[in-house]
């Protein structure tokens, strides 16, 4: 006895120091860094150690069943009655397994991807890739940079997501061991899937990677990888490259508009910002979904086989958002975020050029000409982001079921969602559609010329020219964010919301696109009435 209390005494010390070693490889001193980053790598670095200390405990635990099967094969041949053959042939298979147990997990591995072992690689993100989202057109700093500084964060968080899930892999197959032993020694209350499903879920853990693969694959069909979307704004070709940005948004001006642009400037990578959470969602779904089978399988009543095949789904959907971007704008149309006043021009010749304190029609000159183009962009950057975010949004909802009604994976709040976000990415295409509709044109007609001038000279005409301008830009603004918001609110409709209702949004939708195209509508109101000779043509 004295020996037995001396040994246990011993073992817990021993046990005690093991647990001491375990958190500080866990986490060693300098895990306390920076950034998640530093403590993600610390962590998966160390983990490449408990692969090991399983093994050991396996090996352990399989001395146990060796001498504990022997002695139950003693018992049964003493009294076969009492105790049954099988329980001593079961503890020695469950040992041998448990000392073999690199050989299982090879086998798990095997099963799914033939062989090929890797982890996900820390260089996810890439430092080149980081700086891009501060380059170029989109300014460096502000906003932006603390975007870049998160997104270098969190760049470690996949390997150390991997290094969790081979853990659990290794926790699967020893558990499944155990489990097949019980279900031999207690076939009625242990069943055989219990075990099978353990080592099976195991192997899908270790091989990650190549499940995270094949669920971009089946929503993309092309290589797997982490891809940005800030070409939308920042390179050539984008919001900020574009011809509604002008002279406003490229100058050092201190005006209005100019700080509307730097706004748009400053916040630009916040697409690709979505893009790389996107892209962690995918990551941390995939794993939970192999969970969620394992469980389907242990209990279909409490865990339907949808719970884990959505979050497949909805995981491929997060790693391929730039793909599911492009798909959602080109259902709606073949343009993302077009002009729509391009080769538009305004006849301003009172302004001349020139914003000096010379009257009332003066000073609304100056202020529509400093912010019509920045306004512009900027709500072709929230409508980025918005259809955006409704796209994540929509595709988050697919893990929900039926019994979530309108917001349930098949609900029409959800398809709303989706078009939504479609709409919003393809704004101005669809806005120039409208236009076309009702004005048979999709150019918006903003040269003014006065029907009627007796008794005005040139300056006068050339000031009424600048006031009509002006008010033409205005109506321009305040129709687009009309137009964009006639889409929050019919998706609002189809969400259930009772604060909104169709008819707003087709308040908001045409009367946008009519004050948009306020030209052409007087055009069309002076035509209805005859009295095209009075008043003021658009061309």
């Amino acid at each position: 006895m004295a020996k037995m209390g001396t040994y246990g005494t011993n073992g817990g010390k021993a046990a005690l120091a093991a647990l001491y070693a375990f958190i500080f490889l866990l986490f060693p001193a300098t895990s306390f860094a920076q950034d998640v980053s530093d403590i993600a790598f610390n962590i998966t670095d160390s983990v490449s150690f408990l692969p090991g200390l399983v093994t050991a405990f396996a090996y352990l635990f399989a001395i146990v069943l060796g001498v504990t099967g022997v002695i139950k094969l003693k018992e049964h041949v003493e009294n076969p009655s009492q105790t049954k053959i099988s329980a001593g042939m079961t503890r020695l298979f469950t040992g041998g397994a448990l000392l073999a147990l690199p050989i299982i997990l090879e086998s798990m591995l095997q099963a799914i991807t033939g062989g090929e072992t890797s982890f996900l690689g820390v260089n996810w993100v890439s430092d080149d890739q980081i700086s891009a989202l501060t380059s170029g057109a989109v300014a460096g700093g502000g906003f932006n940079d603390i975007l870049a500084n998160v997104v270098g964060s969190i760049s470690y968080l996949p390997a150390l997501i991997a290094a969790v899930s081979y853990l659990l892999g290794l926790i699967m197959a020893y558990s499944a061991v155990i489990k097949v032993k019980e279900h031999v020694e207690n076939p009625e209350q242990v069943k055989i899937h219990e075990g099978i499903i353990r080592l099976v879920v195991g192997g899908a853990l270790f091989s990650l990677p190549t499940i995270y693969e094949a669920m971009y694959m089946t929503v993309a069909g092309d290589g797997f990888g982490a891809g940005f979307v800030a070409s939308l704004v920042g390179s050539e070709g984008g919001l900020l490259n574009s011809n509604q940005a002008g002279e406003t948004c490229s100058g050092g001006a201190s005006t209005f508009g100019a700080a509307v642009c730097r706004v748009v400037m400053y916040t630009a990578a916040f697409p690709s910002f979505l893009t790389a959470i996107s892209y962690l969602f995918g990551l941390v779904l995939g794993m939970w979904a192999m969970l969620k089978i394992r469980d389907h399988v242990l209990d279909p009543r409490s865990t339907p086989i949808w719970d884990g095949v959505a979050k497949l789904v909805a995981g491929g959907a997060f790693f391929a958002l730039p793909y599911i971007i492009d798909v959602a704008a080109a259902t709606v149309t073949d343009g993302m975020l077009a002009t729509t006043e391009a080769n538009t021009g305004f006849n301003e010749s009172g302004g001349g050029g020139s914003c000096a304190p010379a009257g009332l029609d003066m000073a609304m000159y100056c202020l529509m000409a400093d912010i019509f183009s920045p306004i512009h962009v900027a709500v072709n950057f929230f409508s980025l982001l918005a259809g955006i975010m409704f796209v994540m949004i929509g595709i988050s909802r697919v893990m929900k079921n039926a019994q979530d009604g309108a917001k349930g994976p098949g609900g029409i709040g959800t398809l709303a969602t989706f078009l939504t976000g479609g709409v919003l990415l393809s704004m101005n295409s669809i806005l120039g559609a409208v236009s076309e509709s009702i004005f048979d044109s999709s150019q918006v007609l903003t040269y003014a010329t006065l029907s009627y001038t007796d008794g005005l000279g040139d300056g006068e005409i050339a000031h009424a020219n600048t006031v009509i301008s002006a008010i033409i830009k205005f109506m321009i603004i305040v129709g687009i964010i009309s137009f964009v918001r006639g889409w929050f609110i019919m998706r609002g409709v189809a969400e259930g919301n009772q604060q909104a209702s169709a008819m707003a949004g087709t308040t908001h939708i045409i009367g946008g696109a009519l004050a948009v195209n306020l030209g052409p509508l007087l055009n069309a109101i002076q035509e209805t009435l005859g009295i095209t000779g009075l008043g003021i043509s658009f061309g």
